[in-house]
């Protein structure tokens, strides 16, 4: 199969989809980040994504596994992945809370290989062991049982499979730069940091992080890619 590249989605179909989505969850996806007046907040989100593309593509790359690969993206949003990703692989799985917008993607791509789960689904339909990827970005700040959910990701990844995971740092400089964006919710019960302290635990080694913005500044999302540190 050939090298992912990000495909952007026109903002014009994200506006469309966000009004399939309630206020909480559309919050939660990020989607005023995408459609933001400001630049630099549509930069940056838009840059964890071909961060993400890029690992997938690395971690692709890299696979020698002969049977097709697979990949989930764990709390999907409205699929912003779906053109990018989709192509290079024989199935993409997408659980979300609310898979609407994401069934829309899929339609206006006429995407063929995607299954979209129910939240309460995903992890009785997934194989264990069947998947070379999982990306899991901006999503692990809201769930509650967070080693839970990291355990059942472990055991649906194919020998050193990988999770690509990203989310805000919490800091003062991040609080503050919301704040001046706009953006007032509070919607995270934890930080990157803690995020990735328990992905460790649970036995994945870092393979590579990214920080952005990067050139510098003080750091407000973190992207890493874990394997499965076990080898199976």
């Amino acid at each position: 199969m050939t090298t992912p590249t990000f495909v952007p989605v026109p903002r014009r179909l994200i506006r469309r989809l966000a009004a399939t989505v309630s206020g909480e969850q559309r919050d939660e996806s990020a989607i005023p980040s995408y459609l933001h007046w400001n630049p630099f907040v549509r930069w940056i989100i838009t840059r964890r994504l071909q961060m993400v593309t890029r690992m997938v593509a690395d971690t692709l790359a890299a696979r020698t596994a002969a049977a097709p690969p697979a990949g989930l993206d764990f709390g999907c949003g409205v699929g912003l992945l779906l053109p990018t990703l989709a192509p290079h692989l024989a199935t993409f799985y997408l659980t979300d809370l609310d898979l609407r917008a994401a069934s829309r993607t899929a339609d206006h791509f006429a995407i063929p290989n995607v299954r979209l789960l129910a939240a309460d689904r995903w992890a009785e339909v997934i194989d264990d062991g069947s998947l070379a990827f999982i990306i899991a970005a901006d999503v692990l700040e809201h769930v509650d049982d967070l080693a839970g959910v990291v355990r059942l990701l472990a055991g649906k990844l194919e020998p050193r499979g990988a999770l690509i995971v990203s989310g805000p740092t919490e800091t003062l400089i991040y609080r503050l730069a919301r704040k001046i964006a706009g953006f007032t919710g509070e919607y995270h019960v934890r930080t990157i940091f803690d995020i990735e302290r328990q992905i460790v635990a649970a036995g994945f080694a870092p393979r590579e992080l990214r920080c952005l913005p990067g050139l510098g500044l003080p750091t407000l999302f973190r992207v890493t890619r874990y394997l499965r540190g076990d080898g199976r």
